[in-house]
């Protein structure tokens, strides 16, 4: 089977929601057709660790940044390397380009950020003053403006041009891992290891809410295109929408045996990739209705619990390898072997792309409650 043999550490969607490009630890990058989940190329060539991954507005070309202290622009289908930039004197964290295709942003462990020429390659700016590794940078929806998280709790906010400092955004109280904005330009979303989501005004920078909903840090967030929704992967295995307005939780997705350390909206909100340290690629459905077409109404076990259950939707892995019912109860239907468990199709997960291939559960003939002795032949 094709795919990383590696944790992976970034994901990114085309334009065109067409392609999905995969940085990992194994020192590659894959590009996959985002519905079928074939590979269409492997870039093995590479001398590091992969840290970030981006697509290109022009949805040809890509940008990731390696542990060399390097950043790279390559050819989407032909994967010929085109440019190859040189100026951090530690290892690149995290890249981003100019929703104008003009500009790449890199950040990096020697404390700085470069913004970058993405047609020559020429450094146009260096900022630096901060007290610790700059670990995720993001454009303004309008490229005056990027953002930065470091070590130091903040985010912050800089002038695309000149490099002068905007705004300071404190509130968390671990390291910030990632950051965001949002498509109107009006909010920003950070997460952080303090297991928080963060949302902030743009422009005064105070924070309008806090989401409080993973176990565990939080590596990665992304905005909707259409800006209605967030998306955040944690070190909990989890992938979680939250409404960007309240900061409700819509919906909770299992499925990632390892942390999620990347997600990403497609570009018409209907799809969310993951990239996990499992080592695999996920594509979720992001609808967040409930569907209840179909319930298989059934009593289970002796107290006579009544349940609706849904086959198709209305079932969750456990942490200790159970199939249960609903999102939260925890009535146990079937037990995976743990090998299993880092495979299977999950609700809601159209696809996994993995090396080890992926487990499906079909539960349309299964017989449960006072269904049970239908099981029995003979």
């Amino acid at each position: 089977m094709d795919g990383h043999t590696g944790p992976i550490h970034s994901v990114a969607c085309s334009p065109d929601s067409a392609h999905i490009v995969s940085g990992a630890y194994d020192k590659t990058v894959h590009i996959w057709d985002a519905v079928t989940g074939t590979q269409l190329k492997r870039m093995h060539d590479l001398n590091d660790y992969i840290y970030s991954v981006a697509f290109l507005p022009d949805g040809a070309h890509i940008a990731y940044v390696i542990n060399d202290e390097t950043v790279h622009i390559r050819d989407l289908m032909t994967g010929a390397e085109l440019k190859k930039m040189h100026g951090h004197i530690y290892a690149a964290k995290s890249v981003a380009f100019s929703f104008d295709g003009t500009h790449i942003l890199s950040s990096s462990w020697d404390n700085t950020m470069h913004i970058w020429d993405a047609v020559t390659g020429t450094e146009l700016k260096k900022i630096d003053g901060y007290i610790g590794s700059v670990h995720s940078v993001a454009f303004s929806s309008d490229d005056a403006c990027v953002f930065t998280t470091s070590h130091d709790n903040t985010v912050w906010l800089w002038d695309a041009m000149t490099g002068v400092e905007l705004q300071k955004m404190d509130g968390h109280t671990d390291i910030i891992k990632c950051v965001a904005f949002s498509p109107d330009g009006a909010h920003i979303v950070s997460g952080s290891d303090d297991k928080t989501v963060h949302i902030w005004d743009a422009v005064s920078g105070a924070q309008l809410k806090m989401i409080d909903g993973h176990t565990h840090a939080v590596w990665s967030v992304a905005f909707s295109p259409d800006g209605a929704y967030i998306v955040s992967g944690s070190r909990d295995k989890s992938v979680c929408i939250w409404d960007a307005v309240t900061g409700a939780e819509l919906k909770k997705m299992d499925g990632h045996s390892e942390a999620v350390s990347s997600v990403i909206f497609s570009s018409d909100s209907a799809h969310i990739v993951s990239g996990s340290w499992d080592k695999s690629v996920r594509i979720w459905d992001a609808v967040t209705e409930v569907h209840n077409d179909c319930p298989i109404k059934s009593d289970l076990w002796s107290e006579g619990q009544t349940i609706s259950f849904d086959p198709h939707s209305s079932w969750h892995l456990n942490r200790n390898g159970w199939i249960c019912t609903g999102d939260r109860d925890e009535i146990p239907l079937m037990y995976l072997a743990s090998e299993l468990c880092a495979t299977v199709l999950t609700p809601h997960c159209i696809r996994i792309i993995s090396h080890r291939g992926y487990t499906t559960v079909d539960f349309s003939s299964a017989c449960f409650g006072e269904e049970w002795s239908k099981c029995f032949t003979g």
